[in-house]
């Protein structure tokens, strides 16, 4: 299930990006070789070069804000197999070490839990029946 959402994400990335970021066949360039695509644009290897390294870059910035909003959701009031689910994506990404990982979970997770202790504490507080 956590493989078919990172499947969907990058088929999303691919249907959003511009014609030349998803050619109907594979082109493999030789040294000094040119291509002309379907604009009438020309190519060669240093501008293949170049638009691939505009998708990389795209591509690392959609992981960062998906790793981004992965952690918030840890932060709030969801079930421990959400945690568990959102962790492992995280992980599959790459962005962190095992124990940076860990560590990252456990501060944004224990905001929650600060959060949510502080409330209880507050309820008590205002009614010490409960």
């Amino acid at each position: 299930e956590e493989g078919l959402e990172l499947s969907a994400f990058f088929d999303n990335i691919v249907k959003r990006a511009p014609e030349w970021a998803a050619p109907s066949r594979p082109t493999v360039l030789k040294e000094g070789e040119v291509v002309q695509n379907s604009r009438g644009s020309v190519s060669g290897p240093s501008r293949l070069s170049g638009v691939l390294g505009l998708l990389q870059d795209q591509v690392e910035a959609q992981k960062r804000g998906m790793t981004l909003q992965l952690l918030g959701s840890v932060e709030h009031d969801v079930q421990l197999p959400q945690c568990v689910k959102a962790v492992n994506l995280i992980r599959k990404m790459g962005i962190f070490t095992e124990t940076a990982l860990r560590q990252e979970f456990l501060a944004r997770r224990s905001l929650f839990v600060d959060g949510h202790k502080r409330q209880l504490e507050g309820q008590m507080e205002s009614d010490p029946k409960a």
